[in-house]
């Protein structure tokens, strides 16, 4: 339990203070945004919120009274609990700490001790105490709060204090990670900001967020927070045996209280390394929600698995880095020394990832292309025109009627690395480098036209290939009017970081991505007669040269609009041949029949 001291100088008017009824609210855990329901969320409720209010004191200004303390913070908090005493001589014995607010700004601190009375005259004890005030941020509030459990500030890389993103024990230096709640009726209103600090409000008290980091409560044994269902404990042999960790974000392990989900992973000193660390996942929900989903310059905290390290003799935990669910630029490794960190999958919402914990064999150096992303738009559509033609080989030709949709169609290829730094990425085109100052280059391909089942032959062109590089990603597109051609993409990484650059070897990756831009539509007399020489001749033409168009990786798609024009068809003529083709195609492009209906014909 804490003691909490509502105080003012006798120059401020007592109507500035907050009510018995406000401060009530303000310190009850289950109204949303109270200072006690963030720390009721924030600690997985372990963390002891009850307290006593105590009557509103007031005193003149101690802050240049010598008598009270060498500096000015230590004559306001001893100015007041020596009037406190003197009022109304609670039992200092009974709190674990005290809290001291003031309607005005005022110097914020928390966790110093103070010596106060025994109440049975035995002399003094100390006690911990927090000043806050009505002007301060709502963040910063609840930083003080963390000083009077025991938490201290995150540090950087450097050695510097509040050196964390991810943890409102940091806040001071990283306000634009907190949000600006709604407005609550049950909660006592704030000032307007005197710093000019971000968001912009008019109520300091809605400024919120994020979460403090759940190592504060491993390494300070916060409670029974250290359980199997909410920390792995990793073993130190995680250099000779990778482990795979599944985390839930944060805020579900939060909400989901008081039934446990994994939030954090902790790796052991280990290897000459006398820190540990630990993993957590993070993203914009909740407390968190003033996070980012992608980095941006200027941006501090953004979505991902989130690293810090901890010194288990002093407890100072300090931020290490983040590997963002977004915006990657290849490598999915954290590396320390000989500890590598990866983000192996989450799922579309983050709330639900796997992270791989290894030595350094874990970190070598390797490339592969994600699964490429395709897409066309039809550009134009010709006039029907009558052609000869023959949709088998065991059938003559025949004048038929046919047009077609041209179109221009657009890839994404992304190239994922592990086991480096700073990866940088070379791409080439049909061997041809790409060069990222430019937008378009020509190729050379082998191209057909017409209707590829019909054994058309390939030629020669040079076509326009439009692109752009970001990051780790190829984006390229062409529109050039035919039936079919491959384009052979690879991307090549290297170490960009001249401290690794010698012992870290390039690895290549290539693909090919074959391009329908001119799809024929044929009439319906000459499907007819497709269909046929497929129940007659079924060894010699199968359903993928009817509508099959291969994709690259052995993919294939689907003609949708062929198979649909012809399936509606036969539905008024043979329906149980109409099921069959289905039955084939389904199999042919592995989708679901709903998949299959639900598409629109390219």
């Amino acid at each position: 339990m804490f003691a909490v001291i509502r105080a003012h100088f006798t120059a401020t008017p007592v109507s500035d203070v907050w009510s018995d009824a406000e401060m009530r609210n303000w310190l009850d855990p289950t109204i949303p945004y109270s200072v006690a329901h963030y720390w009721s969320q924030t600690s997985f409720s372990q963390i002891d919120l009850s307290y006593q209010l105590l009557p509103i004191l007031q005193l003149a200004d101690p802050r240049n009274d010598p008598n009270f303390g060498m500096t000015a913070r230590q004559r306001l908090v001893n100015a007041v609990l020596a009037g406190a005493t003197n009022e109304w001589d609670p039992d200092w014995s009974t709190f674990a700490h005290v809290v001291i607010w003031f309607p005005a700004a005022i110097d914020l601190h928390g966790g110093g001790s103070y010596s106060v009375k025994r109440k049975d005259g035995t002399g003094e004890r100390s006690i911990v105490v927090a000043v806050v005030n009505k002007g301060a941020r709502f963040d910063t509030i609840c930083q003080e709060f963390g000083h009077n459990f025991g938490f201290q500030h995150e540090r950087n890389q450097a050695g510097g204090e509040y050196g964390s993103p991810y943890s409102t024990m940091s806040s001071s230096v990283f306000p634009d990670n907190a949000f600006e709640r709604p407005a609550s009726p049950q909660l006592p209103a704030g000032l307007a900001p005197f710093d000019g600090s971000p968001p912009p409000t008019t109520d300091v008290m809605r400024i919120a967020g994020p979460y403090v980091t759940p190592l504060q409560f491993f390494v300070n044994r916060t409670g029974d927070f250290v359980h199997a269902d909410s920390v792995e404990e990793l073993p130190a042999t995680f250099q000779d045996a990778h482990i795979n960790v599944y985390l839930r974000a944060l805020d579900v392990g939060v909400t989901s209280w008081p039934t446990r989900r994994k939030v954090l992973a902790v790796v052991p000193p280990a290897y000459g390394d006398a820190n540990g660390y630990g993993i957590e996942i993070r993203r914009p929900r909740e407390y968190d929600q003033g996070l980012n989903e992608t980095p941006a310059p200027g941006i501090s905290g953004v979505a991902g698995a989130v690293i810090h390290s901890f010194d288990p003799s002093t407890k100072l935990i300090t931020y290490v880095g983040c590997i963002p669910f977004a915006g990657l630029e290849g490598d999915r490794d954290y590396r320390i020394g000989n500890l590598v960190i990866r983000l192996n999958n989450f799922n579309d919402d983050s709330d639900f990832v796997g992270v791989t914990v290894g030595g350094t064999k874990l970190g070598e150096a390797a490339i592969q292309f994600a699964p490429a992303q395709m897409s066309s738009t039809v550009t134009y559509t010709t006039d029907w025109e009558w052609v000869y033609a023959t949709p088998c080989r065991m059938f003559p030709e025949n004048s038929y009627a046919q047009r077609s949709h041209l179109k221009s169609t657009k890839v994404v290829l992304a190239a994922l690395s592990q086991g480096y730094e700073a990866p940088g990425y070379v791409w080439t085109i049909n061997d041809v480098a790409v060069d990222p100052e430019q937008i378009s280059m020509e190729v050379s391909v082998n191209v057909r036209s017409g209707d590829p089942g019909l054994g058309r032959q390939f030629r020669s062109e040079s076509i326009t290939v439009k692109y752009r590089i970001i990051d780790n990603r190829l984006e390229f597109e062409s529109d050039a009017p035919y039936s079919e051609f491959s384009l052979s993409v690879s991307a090549t990484v290297s170490e960009t970081l001249t401290a690794a650059a010698a012992s870290t070897p390039a690895r290549s990756v290539s693909t090919d991505v074959t391009f329908q831009n001119a799809e024929i539509e044929w009439s319906l007399s000459y499907l007819e007669k497709m269909v046929q020489c497929w129940r007659e001749h079924i060894y010699q033409w199968t359903p993928e040269d009817m509508f099959g168009i291969p994709t690259g990786n052995g993919a294939v798609a689907v003609k949708i609009r062929q198979f649909k024009q012809l399936h509606d068809h036969l539905l008024g003529t043979n329906p149980e041949l109409a099921e069959t083709l289905t039955r084939e195609v389904l199999k042919l492009g592995n989708i679901t029949r709903d998949d299959l209906f639900a598409q629109p014909g390219p």
